[in-house]
């Protein structure tokens, strides 16, 4: 390294105390590190969930979503939503092809609503969707101050960089993720 790097680490003893710096691996895109996130009052993380990782969830019962769905059932997880992304769910539940009659789309809205808390976004989010129909999530999210924002959406995926700046992490769910807060 350089003796500019050399002289910046001696006339700042608390730095490397002259070692070379260490080379960090890259982090996988889209990989959430739950060490990072911030670990609200309450000791759980929030969440806000798209239309796709509900029906994942409550409908088709994906085994990838699975630990989702217990850290939520267990209340580690605090889901947080917003009346747009209800009525999103809503409409979609209500599609011919999934063949739902009233009450069966009742008992998942209301189960989802149970596990949820339910967030009034006031502003719109710093970052804007490329597709205008996930913005109402991009809102949720920022408007509760939620940790995650799990998605399957390349519109929402590719904002997760930036949204992690700002405090959010935009992740797909996956199997070996944790959703435990960092102790």
């Amino acid at each position: 390294w350089t003796r500019f790097a050399r002289a910046a680490c001696r006339a700042r003893p608390c730095c490397c105390a002259g070692e070379p710096p260490r080379a960090r691996a890259p982090e996988p895109p889209f990989r959430l590190d739950i060490a990072r996130a911030a670990v609200p009052l309450n000791g759980r993380l929030r969440a806000v969930l798209d239309t796709n990782v509900l029906l994942d969830l409550w409908l088709f019962d994906d085994a990838r979503v699975r630990p989702l769905r217990e850290a939520i059932e267990t209340r580690g997880l605090q889901v947080v939503r917003s009346d747009a992304c209800d009525a999103e769910f809503a409409l979609v539940l209500a599609r011919e092809q999934f063949g739902l009659d009233g009450p069966t789309r009742e008992a998942l809205l209301a189960r989802f609503r149970r596990f949820g808390a339910t967030v009034l976004p006031q502003v719109p989010a710093p970052l804007a969707s490329a597709d205008p129909d996930d913005q109402k999530f991009l809102d949720a999210a920022f408007a509760a101050r939620a940790d995650l924002l799990l998605t399957r959406d390349k519109a929402l995926l590719r904002l997760a960089r930036r949204a992690a700046a700002l405090g959010l992490r935009i992740a797909e769910p996956a199997p070996p993720m944790s959703y435990d807060p960092p102790r």
